[in-house]
């Protein structure tokens, strides 16, 4: 069976000059967030796609990387 994805899944289409690919993640607050992954080629992004789905069945994943003056507030 093909064509569709079950829910969650995420989906990988064309994008401006090649393609894009998003994942649905936890981020550390708990929430659920799209990340998005770009690439030239299909085969590129299905490849970072893969990876998306393999860091977000770990755990929490980072959405953003804080700023340096947001890490050294923290520390």
């Amino acid at each position: 069976m093909t064509g569709k994805r079950g829910n969650g899944e995420g989906s990988i289409y064309l994008y401006k000059n090649g393609y894009a690919a998003y994942v649905w993640v936890t981020k550390p607050d708990w929430k659920r967030a799209r990340k998005y992954a770009y690439g030239e080629t299909r085969e590129e992004v299905h490849d970072k796609w893969i990876r998306l789905h393999a860091e977000a069945k770990k755990g929490p994943v980072a959405i953003s990387t804080p700023t340096l003056a947001a890490y050294l507030e923290r520390c």
